[in-house]
């Protein structure tokens, strides 16, 4: 908005007064100068590290490791007169998603330019494979603009809602959403050892009939993905990329699989595999192009498991069952 203020000086004499028009009784008027005054406008923009993890829309996080998720936001307006885009303004920053805000830590902030606010959350056993939604708004510090707010339909639909959630801001039939929100997604597989961590420890944790060495088998080696290997098996180093396990190998379900059949394919039991996906039951079974975290080998009872590859009675596997063999990493 802008704003025009006017002023004019006079003298407190009125020994002019009739004898000139700009002398009157209570002085004499001088010359009225008039300035103009423009209010600026906040001009809120996400960081570009922040832009890039909007646009991707997922992040990843893993069992156990704390994982802090940093919105920055800035005001860029430009000082009147000058060049200046580095902002006139201080900015705040609000946090919304039910799931992981229950456990989150949100460290506050006050209002400042740029700001960035880390949101820290570490993800528990039993969320293997779930995602959750995490949404910022980032507000200049007199709540007149609002980033992370759009209107869906009604007149200004598109268009950035004020400061104040309210769909009224929005017109007939808008509703003021949340669209800066990102889906944090919980690996399978993945395990963030804790101080004093062990492999035993872990394979009592996940499942008793487990051996510690096919962990080690698992993660012994280089790790192309996190860079490392694991160096002891009796004593996970905490805060290094060896803290970073792998619990099993990722397999997609193929139409009209069961988990009786992976786990007799993959000579594990439905125990084995439940216990490292809560999020399958053996009531529902699994879904067609679902994933399964599955430890291979993980069973002693080779009765009923197929004849190894080779053995006197081996069994011979389709082309296409051959390319679909499960790999460390998917």
């Amino acid at each position: 908005d802008h704003f025009r203020v006017c002023l004019t000086v006079r003298d407190d004499s009125s020994d002019c007064a009739a004898i000139h028009p700009d002398a009157t009784h209570t002085g004499w008027y001088g010359e009225t100068l008039c300035v103009l005054m423009e209010v600026v406008e906040p001009v809120l923009q996400w960081a570009p590290d922040t832009a890039a993890m909007l646009a991707q829309r997922h992040v990843t996080a893993h069992v156990g490791c704390r994982s802090s998720i940093v919105f920055t936001a800035a005001d860029q307006s430009q000082t009147i007169g000058t060049q200046d885009a580095n902002g006139n303004y201080g900015v705040t920053f609000e946090a919304y998603g039910d799931h992981i805000l229950e456990r989150a830590e949100v460290q506050a902030t006050p209002a400042t330019n740029p700001s960035a606010t880390p949101v820290n959350w570490t993800p528990q056993r039993g969320e293997e494979g779930r995602e959750f939604e995490l949404c910022g708004v980032a507000r200049d510090e007199f709540g007149m603009r609002a980033l992370g707010l759009t209107c869906r339909g009604g007149p200004r639909d598109g268009e950035r809602c004020g400061g104040i959630r309210s769909d009224d801001q929005c017109g007939d039939g808008g509703v003021c959403e949340h669209t800066s929100c990102v889906m944090v997604r919980v690996a399978r597989c993945r395990y963030c050892a804790r101080a004093g961590d062990s492999l035993t420890s872990i394979v009592r944790e996940y499942a008793m009939d487990m051996n510690w060495l096919r962990l080690w088998a698992l993660n012994g080696n280089r790790n192309p993905e996190w860079g490392t290997g694991l160096k002891n098996p009796d004593m996970v180093a905490e805060g290094t990329a060896e803290q970073h396990l792998f619990l099993g190998v990722t397999y997609r379900v193929k139409p009209g699989e069961t988990l009786q059949g992976l786990a007799q394919r993959f000579r594990t039991t439905v125990k084995s595999i439940l216990m490292l996906n809560f999020d399958v039951d053996d009531q529902h079974g699994v879904q067609a192009g679902g994933e399964l975290c599955i430890l291979p080998c993980s069973s002693f009872d080779t009765a009923a498991a197929p004849p190894l590859i080779g053995g006197a009675a081996a069994t011979t596997l389709s082309k296409e069952e051959e390319e679909d063999r499960p790999g460390m990493m998917q």
